[in-house]
């Protein structure tokens, strides 16, 4: 037997096939000659080994919506397994296919990151196994000491800096513990002046508050702010 595209070595016994063109597959008859009457043939099925390209490894800030199945695979029926070292950034621990898409996450103040195996599987025949990394950078929040709210345009608003997408309730006390100011989903539009309490509508005396901020109903941050104009 021959093929352009196999080269055999070995006689009658084991011997090897060596597939050199990775498209598609070889069929090829064999003939075993036993007694003078015996004979008897079976096919071959040579099937490449697939090989996988993977999208590069990807920084992404928090609440990124992040598109994984930028890759490619010859043969293209091959099927994909992938594996997920660290599933708090968002990812899925494992599976098959197409990774599906998600969003980046990450509670920490460093950057953390998810290791993903990939290989493919060609009716038996494996790739090997390749990998990248997906890095999430931190949220960082940025949460201003106070402002001077006295018409000059220069920090005339209280303005919460990159919370990374998250939903703010704001709620703001003098320092009898009364509610002042209170906003929920805040739009950075606090010029100072009161909308909760007794002094409604009225511009706050210049003075040191106690803030409780929510974010998304759930994480909150409390401080002081100081008005000072």
């Amino acid at each position: 037997w021959a093929s352009a595209r196999c080269t055999p070595t070995g006689v009658l016994g084991p011997f090897y096939i060596q597939f050199e063109d990775n498209v598609g597959e070889i069929y090829m008859s064999y003939l075993v000659i036993g007694c003078d009457t015996l004979k008897d043939t079976f096919d071959i099925i040579v099937r490449p080994r697939p090989d996988i390209v993977l999208m590069r490894d990807t920084i992404v800030e928090v609440n990124t919506i992040i598109n994984l199945d930028n890759f490619s695979v010859t043969p293209p029926n091959s099927l994909i397994s992938w594996n997920a070292t660290n599933t708090t950034i968002g990812i899925s621990s494992n599976g098959n296919g197409d990774l599906p898409d998600f969003s980046s996450k990450n509670a920490m103040n460093y950057s953390i990151y998810s290791d993903v195996y990939w290989y493919a599987d060609n009716q038996g025949c494996k790739s090997d196994t390749d990998t990248f990394r997906v890095l999430v950078n931190p949220c960082i929040f940025f949460i201003p000491e106070g402002f001077s709210p006295n018409g000059d345009n220069i920090d005339d608003f209280y303005v919460l800096q990159d919370a990374c997408g998250s939903k703010i309730d704001i709620e703001v006390y003098n320092r009898w513990g009364n509610v002042v100011y209170q906003q929920e989903n805040y739009q950075n539009n606090w010029n100072g002046f009161a909308n909760a309490g007794i002094i409604i509508g009225d511009q706050l005396p210049d003075a040191t508050y106690y803030y409780v901020l929510r974010l998304n109903n759930k994480n909150n941050k409390v401080g002081y702010l100081t008005i000072k104009r």
